[in-house]
């Protein structure tokens, strides 16, 4: 299977030269989806702001068939806790996974990406982070 797709989707600058004039952004995913016929898109809202299973649902329900969604890991996760104190690791990505179960659920989950900032060196404290 070859998955086509962009990082984003929801663009007002692609309005009247990707989009058509007067699409809302809540009509942008199943535009992307049904007319430029895209199987797979990356969400970038998730490193800003922890995604709900209401978002979650709502996302899916506006895809019917075939979609693979790759997501971007919390920036907690790849800009904050690396950093120091790594106790708070388990917690944000426990909520980060289960407000991702519906979409896991529903086999339309693909990759996570985990963008970490260039400061972010192979050494043996970062594996370690890694591996937890």
């Amino acid at each position: 299977m070859i998955y086509l797709g962009t990082s984003g989707y929801s663009f007002p600058d692609w309005v009247g030269t990707a989009y058509p004039e007067g699409i809302s952004s809540s009509q942008m995913l199943r535009y992307y989806h049904s007319v430029w016929k895209f199987n797979s898109v990356e969400l970038n809202f998730t490193y800003y702001r922890m995604p709900s299973l209401k978002t979650i649902t709502g996302i899916l329900r506006k895809i019917p068939g075939e979609m693979t969604f790759s997501v971007k890991a919390p920036g907690r996760v790849t800009h904050e806790l690396w950093k120091g104190d790594s106790r708070g690791l388990r917690e944000v990505s426990s909520e980060f996974f289960s407000a991702l179960l519906p979409m896991r659920e529903e086999g339309k989950l693909g990759p996570t990406l985990f963008q970490f900032p260039w400061s972010f060196k192979f050494n043996e404290g970062n594996v370690m982070y890694l591996e937890e």
